[in-house]
């Protein structure tokens, strides 16, 4: 009975694969055949056809494939496309034919073509065809072999459709094998492929497969959930082939485990799903499992009348055996002896037929393995000579192009001495001509040399001049400056003084005109002392540790009262996090001054002064941005010069000598560091300050205050 159960189960997948054919895609495939195409699309469309019809018509494959490689041959062999696909199929068709060799050859075929053509996709599915070929014929290792090999290739260039048929392949081997775990492994490793890739023939064969396993591993509940989902996704689709297919599986499963009721039920309901389709192998099946049904029911008369119907029109052997057994055994249980020797003589005769044709199989597998194996030795053969000569052609090609190589070479060789001994007279020639004209422009150096050395003596006594000249300049600059210095303070103490006292409001007036004289004498005075010494100052000064963003705090704090006095915005932007740097704080703070009150300065009412600290990667930098004039480009050009006077004006008439940007220019670069101004002409500027010290820092986010 297990024999039988195995026969079933093999010829019920063969009858699933064959209904699988997808008429939609055959009729639209034809239907391309009325628009104009070129010879790739049609060996595409033939392809197309012939893998549709592989099943159910291998002929019809076979000539389609044909037609494809008609089409290549005559195309340019140097545009003509892979036929390792077309093979491919071709090769399918034939195995279906039952020709075992001829499928070999063309499976080859396509394995050469592929490998030609660097096709790795379509020589992995020619190694998976061989595979199952060698399969059939019980040359498990080799299968195996072949198998492995293909799936590599399809896990390399990851081809999910490739890898659900090799799945597919190792787990009928497995099932063939009795190695029902790695079969069961295997076929949901393809079912995992085809839910995802939404191939509803695919999904249904596999579930059918994955039913039979586990069937045959007597888990009945498993088996029934995987014929349940193929008969969902089967009413779905409206594929009633599969259907009747389906419930007989499900029919022989409630049979096997004696449900009689339940195996009832779903015959007659696959019955119902064939209707009038003219399926008789199917319906013939169906009639089997019916009448076997009616015999385990005791319903003798029925069983006998189906059985005995069939066996009229049945010239199945496999049909025909059990047909008589059961026969036999009814006319047992009627007591019928003559009725059940009869039929019991009928089992035995055709019993020992399938006996001998199981033999016969079994020796033509071996056979035609044999046959295999020694097509294959001789294409491993062919393909080593055929790699050897193809070395030895490749040793002679390489020889001959040595050899032309060696001629060519000293051909040439031969005129590049011929035309350099031609050009190096003409050469020489030229050099004697000007050896003589190096020879007086030596000369002519000579005597530019000696008026040079006698003009650089003249500049050198010239610029010791300069250098004193200037050494005195600053030094009675810093005398005049100091001696201007006292009486300007005494006139503002004596404006301030005055200004006391009660007077009229034109002389308090004038009084505060000459205050703003005396306050701007003194602060030209103060700033001209400031950058002599900086500037006569060659030693840096001693740096101090300290705390960026209580330095800028400081600094906010001693400017706040002058932009509330003018009406300014004062805004600071500390840095997150804690910077500890090491610098010269008098200069830091010169310059601070200095950038803070010309924004101040420049600035209108209801304006706006940002400062800000900023982390950078190896450095940190200060900023002073106003909203203020700007900077025209003339400006920027004479920006860090003494004494300019750029086209920007204070805004309330205060006092601008021209050297707070000289000073700040002088103080960043004894620091080390740089300025940039970003500034656009009546928007405002910014002076950006960039110092390379060491310091201590987390983060250079940053937080308005």
């Amino acid at each position: 009975m297990r024999g039988f159960l195995i026969v079933f189960y093999f010829l019920f997948f063969i009858i699933c694969s064959i209904s699988a054919q997808d008429i939609e895609v055959i009729d639209s495939l034809r239907t391309t055949f009325s628009k104009e195409l070129d010879p790739a699309s049609k060996i595409r469309i033939y392809n197309g056809l012939a893998w549709e019809y592989r099943m159910s018509y291998p002929d019809s494959s076979v000539y389609y494939c044909t037609l494809s490689v008609n089409i290549a041959k005559s195309i340019h062999s140097n545009e003509a496309p892979s036929l390792a696909n077309t093979y491919n199929y071709m090769g399918l068709a034939y195995t279906y034919k039952g020709d075992g060799l001829k499928a070999f050859d063309y499976y080859t075929l396509a394995a050469e073509e592929a490998l030609v053509h660097q096709d790795s996709v379509q020589y992995a599915h020619s190694l998976n065809s061989l595979g199952r070929l060698f399969m059939t014929r019980g040359d498990h290792s080799r299968a195996y072999d072949y198998y492995f090999e293909a799936l590599n290739i399809f896990l390399r260039h990851k081809d999910r459709q490739g890898l659900s048929y090799v799945y597919k392949s190792l787990s009928e081997l497995y099932l063939q094998q009795g190695n029902y775990k790695k079969a069961l492994h295997t076929s949901l490793k393809a079912l995992d492929i085809r839910n995802h890739q939404g191939n509803t023939g695919g999904r249904i064969s596999i579930l059918l497969e994955l039913a039979s396993i586990n069937q045959e591993m007597t888990r009945y509940d498993t088996a029934f959930e995987y014929y349940a989902k193929a008969r969902y996704e089967a009413h779905k689709s409206h594929d009633y082939i599969n259907l009747v297919n389906i419930n007989l599986g499900m029919a022989n499963l409630y049979f096997n485990q004696q449900v009689y009721d339940s195996a009832l039920i779903y015959t007659n309901e696959a019955l119902d799903n064939l209707g009038e389709s003219g399926n008789e192998s199917l319906r013939m099946q169906l009639d089997l499992l019916l009448g076997k049904i009616y015999y385990e029911k005791n319903k003798f008369n029925l069983a006998k009348d189906l059985l005995e119907a069939l066996l009229t029109k049945t010239r199945d052997i496999n049909l025909e055996w059990q047909i008589q057994y059961y026969l036999s055994e009814i006319c047992k249980r009627q007591r019928d002896v003559n009725c059940a020797f009869n039929h019991f003589q009928q089992y035995h005769k055709i019993k020992e037929r399938l006996n001998d044709a199981a033999l016969n199989a079994k020796i033509e597998r071996i056979e035609s393995r044999l046959e295999l194996g020694k097509r294959d030795a001789e294409n491993e053969l062919l393909k080593s000579k055929q790699i050897r000569d193809e070395a030895l052609l490749e040793r002679h090609r390489f020889a001959n192009i040595a050899l032309i190589i060696v001629i060519g070479a000293s051909l040439f060789l031969l005129l590049m001495l011929w035309y350099s001994g031609r050009k190096l007279r003409k050469i020489n020639k030229r050099l004697l001509a000007k050896n003589e004209e190096i020879r007086k422009n030596q000369v002519q150096i000579k005597q530019q040399n000696e008026h040079i050395g006698l003009q650089n003596k003249k500049l050198t006594q010239q610029n010791k001049s300069l250098l004193e000249l200037n050494n005195e300049k600053d030094t009675l600059m810093s005398i005049v400056a100091h001696d201007l210095k006292s009486p300007f303070s005494r006139i503002k103490g004596l404006a301030q003084v005055l200004s006391r006292s009660s007077m009229e409001e034109e002389q308090r007036h004038l009084l505060e005109l000459q205050k703003g004289v005396a306050e701007s004498g003194l602060e030209l005075i103060s700033h001209l002392l400031e950058l002599n010494a900086f500037e006569q100052d060659g030693e840096q000064e001693e740096l101090t540790r300290i705390d960026v963003n209580a330095f800028l705090r400081e600094k906010y704090h001693s400017f706040l009262a002058d932009a509330e006095a003018k009406k300014v915005g004062l805004e600071i932007y500390e840095a997150r996090e804690e910077i500890i740097v090491e610098t010269g704080k008098l200069y830091l703070s010169r310059i601070l001054d200095n950038l803070l009150s010309n924004a101040i300065k420049f600035s209108k009412p209801e304006g706006v002064v940002i400062l800000r600290a900023v982390k950078e990667v190896d450095h940190f930098s200060l900023s002073v941005k106003d909203f203020g004039q700007g900077f025209s480009e003339a400006d920027k050009k004479n920006l860090y010069k003494k004494f300019m006077r750029l086209s920007a004006r204070p805004t309330a008439g205060e006092s601008s000598n021209g050297l707070g940007l000289a000073i700040v220019k002088n103080l960043v670069e004894k620091l080390g560091g740089s300025i940039t101004l970003i500034s656009e002409y009546r928007k405002g500027s910014e002076f950006i300050l960039k110092f390379p010290t060491a310091f201590y820092f987390s983060n250079d986010d940053s937080t308005s205050s």
